[in-house]
């Protein structure tokens, strides 16, 4: 909006005109291009989204539609910093950016999403309710387990969209249930038509009983209530929408030595949807185990040659079919039977007679809430079964038990691909388990049949080995960095070769433990991964005596937090400083200031590095005044020596700049020290400032009032940024770094745009001033870069003696 005038809207009491159709198709195609975004990231996509919204600025504010043009502008200003990388958003500013496009008005993102059908992996849901609360909670862990969630606003809604497709499954909030009769009565009649049920999960901010009777009562297949374990609402609906899906169907195998109940109960399972086969040779189970790979067993106890119950005991001894859910079959009314069948590992037991119906309800339950899925089998990525965390401790504490003085080598492996951070943002947690599984798939030929392979997270594989030496265990490392390196694997719409990280513990002694073996061997796979790609690090006699010199590489999050305390208490922070050349005031001395963590190992950590921390702890804002009373201390020093000429860029964040008593607080500083803000120059990143600009634009004439100066950092061509730019009369820009490489025109553009401001253009990130294009070291007013001088611990710097 070239005017942001918020004194000419609070002006005009008169209610917001409605939105004409067409800018409500702008609004669902950016809606649906974002979507598309999400999945995979693509500049050329962002370009387009970015596009899109300017185009819908414009067209809002011809049509005088302040709402809807204030909310555009400011998704396009946030993004225009994105335009041209490569590099996709971290989940943080995903979350920001979903969080302005949610702010546009005009049709909810169901309608933008009309006439789309379940995606080919099952996993667009609608979620109906308020955008606040545990609803929106919920939403969001969904999201990040990577469903694509279209907010609806009413029921209304959600029954307009399913006339054009169904989603997978809705989530709706308890307190909706009243205005849900219609959307109940409409998926109820879309089961009774086409046979397609589509899950229907509540959410509460309570989880009595009487509110879970509620949610069933309203046709809840599932509910859920804080505090949220994301990646059990996760699994939990992914189950709930594979049991129904109409492109997956659970295998079933039936074992039962009478040929007619046998074809009874797979017809009445096929017309369920099931995929049912029997087998009436009870020898025979073991090998349609392998080759139908059912997802649960029906079970007969009386058959010739062997029983049921003790044919369920031979099937439990297999590791890879431990899970899949067994439930008895049969007449036998005599309780110790039916006790027996299930101490041997039955799930379930059923007496004949039953009706159809009834067996199709204990099929679906138990499928319900065994957690498998019908894309794969029991044994997941291609047949291999990996073991949960309890089952995995069971493993080794039985392999302890089995060779009590150690006279083997027993061993705990951690593996995780390296990066694996990034590519859990990248992937979410869904997508970053399936990575894992299909590298449990790779991995798996080099196991013996007595190892175990287990998934204890959504960050490393665990593997428990015993061989007769531990060169025989090293040996089994150094094949599986081999098998991770030789092929490809998908990330995400693309194949990307992986290389990995191992930690090692070995039971050396009795005393070892289950927990305290992979406690061990997650040490060594921490410091594996600090070490560089493709590491092994095992935690013997040599990596304990580094643990005992305190020396550690490393500094976990939760040293880097009290470190970040005790900097905050005794003023243990550094400061850098970098010269800024100006070339308009030649002379002028202009630093940047450069805030480094001390570490106990003797590391300068930059801000960068431990920013999210910060944040994470509350400390952000703490960090931001520390450096701004440094800087005044600095420019009072100065002026004391009688330099007034001085300059200071200090880094803030917007939150820092939005915050309740800031501004007070500065002009507090200022009038300690008996000073004005002469050469403080506060710098904020251009992105960040769209969440609230009428606000920024208040605090920033506040810090004008005291003759403090801004800077918008990471500044892009976009005209949004410059529209940005006048409405809070920054004074200085820094381009973004991807425009160093810019053609002659943007620089061109760049440069005259900023100065028709009034603002003074900054080109820093400068280690080569022959890589960049001259038309910026001739036209910009200050360069900044380690080929001026890198940043040190003093402010020395001739700045009368400056030859570019």
């Amino acid at each position: 909006m070239p005017d942001i005038r918020p004194d000419a809207g609070e002006a005009s009491a008169a209610p917001a005109e409605p939105v004409p159709p067409q800018l409500l198709d702008q609004v669902a195609e950016i809606r649906e291009l974002w979507a598309r975004q999400r999945e995979h990231w693509t500049s050329e996509v962002t370009e387009q989204v970015h596009e899109r919204l300017h185009t819908l600025t414009q067209a809002a504010e011809a049509e005088g539609l302040a709402e809807l043009a204030e909310a555009a502008f400011s998704a396009e200003v946030y993004l225009s910093s994105f335009v041209g990388i490569d590099t996709a958003m971290t989940l943080e500013q995903r979350e920001a950016f979903d969080a302005l496009l949610a702010a546009l008005p005009g049709p909810s993102p169901e309608m933008a999403e009309a006439g789309a059908v379940v995606a080919p992996d099952g996993r667009e849901l609608y979620v109906i309710g308020r955008r606040t609360g545990p609803l929106a909670e919920a939403a969001a862990l969904l999201e990040k387990a990577g469903f694509v969630v279209h907010r609806l606003e009413d029921p209304e809604s959600a029954e307009r969209a399913l006339r054009q497709g169904l989603p997978a499954a809705i989530v709706a909030d308890v307190e909706s249930i009243p205005a849900l009769e219609g959307l109940i009565e409409a998926l109820a009649r879309i089961h009774k038509e086409t046979g397609r049920h589509v899950p229907l999960a509540y959410v509460a901010s309570e989880g009595d009983l009487e509110t879970r009777v509620k949610a069933v009562r309203a046709g809840g297949d599932a509910f859920f209530s804080p505090p949220f374990d994301g990646r059990q609402i996760a699994e939990r609906l992914q189950s709930l929408v594979a049991l129904h899906s109409p492109g997956n169907r659970y295998r079933v195998l039936v074992v039962e030595d009478d040929a007619s109940q046998a074809e009874f109960a797979t017809s009445i399972l096929a017309k369920a949807g099931m995929e049912a086969q029997s087998v009436t040779d009870p020898m025979a189970v073991l090998d349609a185990l392998h080759s139908f790979r059912p997802h649960l067993i029906l079970m007969d106890i009386y058959m010739p040659e062997i029983n049921g119950i003790e044919l369920t005991t031979v099937i439990r001894e297999y590791d890879e079919f431990v899970d899949i859910p067994i439930v008895f079959l049969s007449g036998e009314q005599d309780a110790d039977k039916q006790v027996d069948a299930l101490s041997v590992g039955g799930d379930d037991f059923i007496t004949k007679p039953i009706r159809p119906r009834q067996l199709i309800a204990v099929v679906r339950n138990r499928l319900r809430r065994s957690r498998v899925q019908p894309g794969c089998g029991p044994g997941r990525e291609e047949g291999v079964h990996l073991l949960d965390k309890r089952q995995f401790f069971d493993r080794i504490a039985g392999q302890l038990a089995a060779d009590p003085m150690r006279t083997q080598a027993t061993g705990v492996l951690l593996l995780a691909p390296d990066g694996m951070e990034t590519l859990r943002r990248r992937l979410g947690e869904e997508g970053s388990r399936r990575l894992l599984e299909r590298l449990a798939a790779t991995l798996a030929p080099e196991l013996g049949g007595d190892d175990s392979l287990a998934l204890l997270d959504d960050c490393c594989l665990a593997i428990l080995v015993r061989r007769a030496t531990a060169n025989l265990v090293h040996d089994l490392e150094s094949r599986l960095h081999e098998r991770v390196a030789e092929r490809p694997f998908p990330v995400g719409e693309e194949e990307r070769h992986l290389t990995a990280a191992i930690g090692v513990a070995l039971a050396n002694d009795t005393r070892s433990d289950p927990a305290s073996l992979v406690n061990r061997a997650r040490l060594a796979l921490e410091y594996a991964l600090n070490e560089g790609p493709g590491k092994t690090i095992t935690h013997d006699e040599q990596f304990e005596a580094l643990l005992a010199s305190g020396v550690d590489p490393r500094v976990k999050e939760d040293d880097i937090t009290r470190n970040i305390r005790q900097c905050l208490r005794e003023d243990g922070f550094t400061l850098l400083y970098q010269p800024m050349l100006d070339l308009v005031e030649r002379g002028a001395e202009t630093w940047d200031l450069k805030l480094r963590m001390p570490t106990p190992t003797g590391e300068l950590l930059a801000y960068r590095e431990f920013r999210k921390e910060a944040e994470r702890a509350g400390l952000a804002g703490d960090i931001d005044r520390w450096l701004v009373s440094r800087a005044l201390d600095i420019l009072q020093r100065r002026k004391d020596k009688g330099n007034r000429t001085t300059r200071l860029f200090a880094a803030q964040s917007v939150s820092t700049l939005l915050s309740p008593g800031y501004p007070d607080w500065l002009s507090g500083e200022l009038r300690e020290r008996r000073m004005v803000g002469t050469g403080l120059v506060l710098e904020f990143r251009l992105s960040a400032l769209s969440h609230d600009l009428k606000a920024a634009k208040t605090a920033i004439a506040r810090l004008r009032e005291m003759d403090i100066q801004v800077c918008l950092s990471h500044f892009a061509e976009k005209k949004a940024a410059f529209k940005v730019l006048r409405y809070v009369r920054g004074r200085y820009i820094r381009i973004a770094p991807r425009l160093l490489k810019a053609d002659r025109e943007t620089i061109a553009m760049v440069i005259a745009n900023a100065h028709k401001s009034g603002a003074k253009v900054i080109v820093s990130h400068i280690d080569d001033p022959r890589a960049i294009d001259l038309h910026w070291s001739s036209g910009a007013d200050i360069l900044e870069g380690d080929f001026i001088q890198q940043p040190l611990d003093s402010m020395d710097y001739d700045f009368t003696q400056v030859v570019i």
